[in-house]
């Protein structure tokens, strides 16, 4: 059987922060992740030699700019510069805090509902550990005063299908657990996720300027469409150790 993650681009944003960028970086190499991905992309804000001596020791093609673009144009560019038909972003400090097993079932699996056309987005930060800051615990005992959030409430609930069984289903992918929802329902977010990257694209030319800030410009859109989210246990954990 072709091994889909073949079809699997990474692609990273970073600005500054070596010590966290390296720590990342090397949470993917030693949990596998850059053996399962042949395309592996980093774009620099205000890149500097540091930069690319760093993404350059784990083999990825570095592309950048001498002044900070912003998070949406970095992104977009990314987007563009790949040939791979799934994408999997991350921000540098997004540790890998999964074995290489639990790495390869739980993308492919997520490539599996993309492929099919089930979903449309999958999130990746993990549900346990989720790292910090998270701004979803901010909603915890009030999550339906903010539905557009509410996919966020599995971070703070054992069973948010059955808590939210209006708004949220769980379903089981080659083993792997999802909850899924609709976009107004599941945030637009930067947080790790994966795409078919003609769809990211589709999404967000409309919205690409000067200062492009994704979260912000997308999600009152975002909540009126009807796309599909799913996330389950999640791999990666918000890990910044340069403060």
């Amino acid at each position: 059987m072709e091994n889909k993650l073949n079809n699997l681009a990474l692609l990273m944003l970073s600005w500054k922060s070596h010590k966290t960028l390296e720590n990342t970086l090397e949470s993917y190499r030693k949990n596998g992740l850059l053996d399962m991905i042949s395309e592996r992309n980093i774009w620099f804000q205000e890149i500097s030699d540091l930069d690319v001596n760093i993404a350059s020791a784990y083999n990825f093609k570095i592309v950048g700019k001498s002044v900070n673009v912003g998070i949406g144009n970095g992104i977009f560019s990314l987007m563009q510069e790949s040939s791979a038909k799934y994408v999997l972003f991350l921000e540098n400090d997004w540790e890998l805090i999964c074995d290489k097993q639990k790495t390869q079932s739980r993308l492919q699996s997520g490539i599996n509902l993309l492929e099919r056309g089930d979903f449309d987005v999958i999130r990746y930060r993990h549900r346990i550990n989720s790292g910090h800051p998270n701004y979803g615990f901010n909603l915890k005992g009030r999550e339906l005063e903010q539905k557009s959030h509410l996919l966020e409430s599995l971070y703070f609930t054992i069973d948010p299908d059955i808590k939210f069984s209006k708004y949220i289903t769980k379903i089981v992918e080659d083993g792997e657990y999802f909850y899924t929802t609709m976009s107004k329902y599941g945030n637009f977010t930067n947080n790790p996720t994966l795409y078919r990257r003609e769809f990211y694209l589709n999404v967000v030319s409309p919205f690409v300027s000067e200062n492009f800030e994704p979260e912000s410009k997308i999600q009152s859109w975002w909540e009126n469409q009807e796309f599909k989210v799913a996330q389950g246990e999640g791999l990666f954990t918000h890990n910044r150790l340069d403060r």
